[in-house]
């Protein structure tokens, strides 16, 4: 590890706050130094996004280690190992007493719903919890807390005793974070959103992640109904001695969905379920974001109230902020931000949308694919490259140390104008010289400094 570094601790430390403090990721990124100069200043802005306890601390350890000419990356990562022994004590603590809360509430009749899968966890749970609370008191696990911690602070802090449904998003990293997590909130029912090839970097391999997910069938601690996304059919095998309920488009899905349409302004679609077809009409833009809300409405039928009511509320689903959150500019330009996060599968979504609208003048920013192995990533960003060449006449491309197979793929062509700035704001400020309009912006993907 580099000793000298053209960073304060504090750029160091917002790096490692990215990373979840993860020391393999900090070596690396550590490692590919040098960065051109654009991006050094880039990253010398850096402060660490929220000032906790723990990075308070962290922060004023590795000040007085570098006192004593030690490295600031060491510093950092000695500060942390040093921590440990106090911050695992105060952890145990938590989660002692929100296992206590938890099962005092479920025996109280608190139905808790387990999320897991690969892509969309996130935005399923908010959709589920809008439909859900049309006849429940209902509580979701707040952002992306999806870890043991930020479980149990949810419990311990937000968990009220007349809350009715729990929604719990479960985080996986590794084979057994799923069964750990299970054992945690002993779920009544579990949903399992579609099953992909992110963390790969992680998993190592397909047969690991694939392991992984069927824990949400296999625990000990698995609800006996599991909820399943219909693409995942060709990836998964659940055990017959599982309550198995399919959802999607398919014609074998359980509760389907059907004759979807969608355009800037919203999306219409017809549900099938319990041999009846309601017609409802959304502000939602995808036709995965409709998939996100049929698990809600086949619990809101188990749990004896109207699906169908539910359904129709759907027509005042707030937008999921950086989930396909549509926006229109004063000069009429639309933006539509599906800035959280990425994938191939989550792109390909984009790509047909992208493919229904009527306005053709289309810009794209976007910074391509990171968290998979090095041949999937490669394949993913050609195969990129193509789609945006169909459907956008601009392309803006921040630059990461992933993505320089996309930006030379892009650079080929010729049909398509390429921006490449450190940020969004250095991009639109390229486009604004260009001086040609456009009638959607579309962003594709955040980017963290982590991966720069």
């Amino acid at each position: 590890m580099k000793s000298r570094l053209p960073y304060s601790l504090k750029n160091l430390l917002a790096i490692w706050q990215q990373q979840e403090y993860e020391p393999r990721l900090f070596r690396e990124w550590v490692a590919a130094e040098p960065r051109e100069t654009a991006l050094t200043h880039h990253i010398q802005g850096l402060q660490p996004e929220k000032w906790t306890k723990k990075i308070q601390l962290i922060y004023r350890i590795s000040q007085f280690f570098t006192l004593i000419a030690i490295p600031k990356t060491t510093a950092i990562l000695w500060s942390t190992a040093l921590l440990r022994p106090v911050e695992n004590m105060s952890k145990w603590g938590v989660m002692w007493r929100a296992r206590r809360k938890l099962r005092r509430a479920q025996r109280n009749g608190l139905k808790v719903i387990a999320v897991a899968g690969s892509y969309g966890k996130t935005s399923l749970k908010h959709s589920v919890h809008h439909v859900l609370s049309n006849h429940f008191f209902t509580l979701m696990t707040p952002a992306s807390y999806n870890t043991p911690l930020g479980i149990a602070h949810t419990i311990t802090t937000q968990l009220r005793n007349d809350h009715q449904c729990f929604i719990v998003e479960l985080g996986e990293y590794q084979k057994g974070d799923i069964d750990m997590l299970l054992e945690l909130v002993r779920p009544d029912f579990g949903i399992l959103t579609p099953v992909g090839f992110a963390h790969m970097e992680r998993f190592k391999t397909r047969e690991n992640l694939l392991a992984t997910f069927a824990e949400m069938f296999t625990s000990q601690w698995a609800p006996t109904t599991v909820l399943i996304d219909d693409q995942n059919r060709s990836l998964l095998s659940p055990p017959t001695y599982r309550k198995i309920i399919w959802y999607g488009s398919k014609a074998k899905s359980d509760i389907q969905l059907r004759d979807f349409t969608s355009d800037l302004y919203g999306s219409s679609f017809t549900v099938r379920f319990q041999n009846r077809d309601l017609t409802a009409t959304t502000p939602l833009l995808a036709k995965h974001q409709i998939h996100n809300a049929l698990p809600g409405l086949w619990l809101t039928a188990t749990l004896n109230h109207s699906w169908t009511q539910a359904a129709r509320s759907l027509q005042y689903h707030i937008p999921i902020s950086r989930r396909l959150e549509v926006h229109r500019n004063p000069n009429n330009t639309w933006v539509i931000d599906n800035s959280y996060n990425t994938n191939p599968g989550s792109w390909k979504e984009s790509v047909e949308i992208l493919e229904q609208f009527q306005e053709k003048n289309v810009m794209v920013l976007a910074s391509g694919f990171v968290e998979l192995d090095a041949e999937t990533t490669h394949q993913a960003h050609l195969e990129m490259a193509k789609d945006l060449s169909r459907v956008a006449t601009i392309v803006g491309v921040l630059p990461t140390r992933y993505n320089a197979d996309l930006r030379d793929a892009l650079r080929k062509k010729t049909s398509l104008t390429l921006l490449e700035g450190l940020t969004r704001e250095e991009i639109l400020h390229k486009l604004s010289l260009l001086g040609k309009r456009v009638d959607i912006i579309w962003l594709e993907g955040g980017l963290r400094e982590m991966y720069q």
